[in-house]
């Protein structure tokens, strides 16, 4: 874990005392952790549909303009093709709903696993296209706006693990 440096014929020899660097580099997510894919969208439907019923329970103020501002945006980029600012509307949508849930641990964790695993999502829409993300984020945005924390937390869900569901039939 790079505290001590070994040379043969003359001892071991610490290289740092700072254990809080390396034990935090041991445990923070990494890019190498968010390559395998089906791993993050199980994490992700673990915390996010939680994170969502939080959001539409907590409902800051502002929030349902800021989801519907954001899926606005994925469906105006999807409509120019632009893919790259679809997926940075898509994260930010995402982002958003952790933001919103109230909890920091769960905003600061999913933020950097989002950024992580920003090339991934890429390939999410190159396989599987751009429908399903305005499907259901279309769909979470209305349950937020009628109040119903339960029908978003159920729908963020169903959208993650159709995710998963179409990366494992291929």
């Amino acid at each position: 874990i790079g505290v001590l440096n070994t040379v043969h014929g003359k001892g071991t020899y610490l290289l740092t005392d700072n254990f809080d660097d390396v034990l935090k580099s041991e445990i923070a997510v990494s890019a190498e952790d968010c390559r395998n894919l089906l791993k993050v969208l199980e994490f992700r439907r673990i915390v996010e549909p939680e994170a969502c019923f939080m959001a539409a329970a907590n409902m800051p103020l502002g929030f349902p303009g800021r989801l519907e501002s954001l899926w606005e945006a994925m469906q105006k980029e999807h409509e120019r093709n632009r893919e790259e600012r679809f997926v940075t509307a898509d994260l930010a949508f995402h982002k958003e709903i952790s933001r919103a849930s109230g909890n920091p641990l769960v905003e600061k964790i999913m933020n950097q696993i989002f950024d992580e695993y920003r090339k991934n999502h890429d390939q999410i829409h190159q396989m599987h296209g751009y429908g399903d993300g305005l499907h259901y984020h279309g769909l979470i945005l209305e349950a937020v706006k009628e109040g119903s924390p339960e029908k978003a937390k159920a729908l963020m869900y169903e959208h993650i693990q159709h995710s998963i569901d179409r990366l494992t039939a291929q």
